[in-house]
């Protein structure tokens, strides 16, 4: 089986999720679409945070009271192909979050969330794929504002779509993406946006993104934002969760190596600007393996075009030598005979007065003969 089957990320619902916009090991580069392959794999992830970004967006600021916030998230999934068109995915998530004030330390550990959804290649040809998909994450936890223990999840519902775009282009293999994330609770619907590429050496392949996503419908608190803010001093005074109309750009960076059915991926990623929201660095690690499968997926090829074979010019004897040419040509071949002209079949009248002929003829004979008898 290919080892590009192997690494479809199964944890779909993280590349939509503000909580681990760039944390997730869904390689867009490598989704894969084997007939008949079950994917299974783990994720696990470390952020960390000091400060947040103002909301005017463009400049982070330390927490107050030398506030801190960890977290660490592990995810389960697992996806289907039934054929080299659909996949199918559910995946669920472990968190476990830690905030930091100069008077208290929270924590909170928890199953934060769930997910369902379904990806299509809808488009795959020599030169690009085009990938709808579409996914629906379930919170287990709610944000309360009176409850005093450190949030470890987004707490709401969230539907998205997006659309995946990858060229290809030999070893590299550039992505892109957009899409839409719809959130419950009058929360700020996203923009989620991206593009990157990976580079395939042997059995280990680099890559690097950008990726973020832009508030783009209000949060019904835009205006107030301390009805929501307000929770932020249990995660030490962090904007990772719960905060209003969020924006972040992050860039990552991953190492991938594969061997026939597992896979192992680590990667480092840090925020570069955003507004309303946590800025940190993350670690992250995942490992994969693929169940049953054809081993014709339909993941993009890493193999030199083959040189085109040119026909060597037919050989020209030179003849520019003095020697008149003519005398080697042959003669011209001669003319064809001309063509036989048939005679046209006698008329009823020529044949009868030809057969009166005949008949004159042999009775003038016949008289001839009886005179030089009689003689």
């Amino acid at each position: 089986m290919k080892l590009s089957v192997i690494f479809p990320t199964l944890v779909v619902a993280l590349s939509f999720s503000i909580a681990q916009a760039g944390v997730s090991l869904f390689d867009e580069s490598s989704r894969a679409y084997d007939s008949g392959a079950l994917n299974v794999e783990t994720v696990g992830s470390y952020f960390t945070s000091t400060a947040n970004y103002t909301k005017e967006g463009g400049q982070y600021e330390s927490l107050p009271s030398g506030g801190s916030y960890q977290l660490m998230d592990v995810d389960f999934g697992a996806r289907w192909t039934p054929d080299r068109t659909w996949g199918f995915y559910g995946t669920s998530r472990v968190s476990n979050a830690e905030g930091k004030d100069n008077f208290n330390t929270r924590g909170n550990s928890s199953l934060s969330q769930a997910t369902l959804g379904i990806d299509m290649l809808m488009i795959s040809n020599s030169k690009f794929d085009l990938i709808p998909d579409v996914n629906f994450t379930y919170p287990f936890e709610r944000v309360s504002t009176t409850d005093d223990s450190v949030l470890n999840g987004e707490g709401a519902m969230e539907l998205s779509a997006r659309a995946i775009a990858r060229l290809k282009w030999g070893k590299i293999q550039p992505f892109a993406f957009a899409g839409f994330t719809y959130r419950d609770e009058d929360r700020s619907s996203l923009l989620p946006y991206g593009l990157g590429a990976e580079w395939k050496l042997g059995s280990l392949s680099v890559g690097a993104d950008l990726r973020g996503y832009q508030s783009i419908i209000n949060d019904t608190y835009t205006n107030e934002q301390y009805r929501r803010h307000v929770v932020a001093y249990r995660n030490g005074g962090s904007l990772k969760y719960y905060s209003v109309d969020p924006s972040l750009l992050e860039s990552n960076f991953w190492a991938r190596w594969q061997k026939n059915s597992l896979g192992l991926k680590v990667g480092a990623g840090t925020s570069l600007t955003g507004a309303n929201m946590a800025a940190g660095w993350t670690l992250f690690a995942g490992l994969n393996y693929t169940l049953g499968g054809s081993g014709n997926s339909s993941t993009p090829t890493y193999r030199r075009r083959a040189p085109v074979p040119t026909t060597p010019p037919a050989f020209e004897e030179d003849t520019d030598d003095g020697v008149d040419q003519n005398l080697f040509t042959a003669p011209p071949p001669p003319p064809p005979p001309p063509p036989v002209r048939k005679k046209p079949a006698p008329t009823p009248a020529q044949r009868q007065k030809k057969l009166q002929n005949e008949l004159d003829q042999t009775e003038f004979q016949i008289e001839l003969k009886r005179k030089k008898k009689r003689q």
